[in-house]
């Protein structure tokens, strides 16, 4: 089998403090690639450092990162790190009103990295929580396509991304007994349209639940998933890796299947 991580956070700990035993433990799940995702303006000055041919990152800042209303600073970020190599996304970005967070305060960074998304053709890695409606109004003012990533919104706001051409990602949230509206989506997105995720090192899912998760563990959340939609594991794990790979638009001679 060959699994991808599509959203992971190498930067945090505990994996930062242990990169090479976190590839290790990929191997031997036999999960080929990660892509790790920015949340703050300066977390590539620390997760580039982990680069490898199957080690993918996206530029972006996240909605209740202290900075998301400085768009110039936001802007700044995005420019100096496009076209680096192996960097394939913007994100992680969007919208999240949980808790009475100000979401106003965070449409200008939102924005921001929508125009970079459109401007450079690169895939939006989007987080949204409790904001479908505003979210779905933004992204339509742009020509972007993207990622629902580590989804738990609703079918309908589901069926609106995928009208847009997006994919949509399940995280190990798929695997908590809470979760049926969380499979109901993934029982409806179609294959070709579907990504796997961690967002480790957060949502591991079952049998490591309350650990810390680790992108090797991206081949549980497939593994539950093809169960769920009634396919072998083998055809799950090569269907998603190429949607992952087709959608990111990884050069045909750099994939691993």
């Amino acid at each position: 089998m060959n699994w991808i991580d599509s959203h992971c956070h190498l930067d945090y700990e505990p994996m930062s403090k242990d990169i090479e035993k976190v590839m290790s433990n990929m191997k031997n799940h036999d999960v080929i690639g990660a892509m790790s995702i920015s949340t703050t303006t300066n977390t590539l000055d620390k997760s580039y450092a982990y680069l490898r041919d199957n080690i993918w990152f996206s530029v972006g800042v996240h909605p209740l990162d202290d900075k998301i209303g400085q768009v110039n600073e936001i802007d700044n970020y995005l420019t100096k790190w496009i076209g680096k190599k192996n960097i394939i996304a913007i994100g992680e970005a969007g919208l999240d009103s949980f808790k009475g967070s100000d979401i106003n305060k965070q449409i200008p960074g939102f924005e921001v990295q929508l125009v970079h998304a459109e401007k450079h053709d690169l895939p939006l890695v989007l987080h949204m929580r409790e904001a479908e409606d505003l979210t779905l109004d933004l992204l339509r003012k742009y020509n972007v396509r993207g990622i629902g990533h580590c989804y738990t919104g609703t079918l309908e706001f589901a069926k609106n991304i995928l009208d847009l051409g997006w994919m949509i990602s399940f995280s190990g949230i798929i695997t908590f007994k809470n979760a049926e509206h969380v499979r109901e989506v993934a029982r409806f997105v179609p294959l070709d349209r579907i990504l796997i995720e961690t967002d480790s090192p957060y949502l591991a899912p079952a049998p490591y639940r309350g650990k810390s998760n680790e992108p090797a563990y991206v081949s549980h959340v497939g593994k539950y998933i093809a169960e769920l939609k009634g396919i072998d594991e083998n055809e799950f794990a090569n269907i998603t890796t190429t949607n992952f790979y087709n959608f990111m638009r990884i050069n045909a001679l750099d994939r691993k299947i």
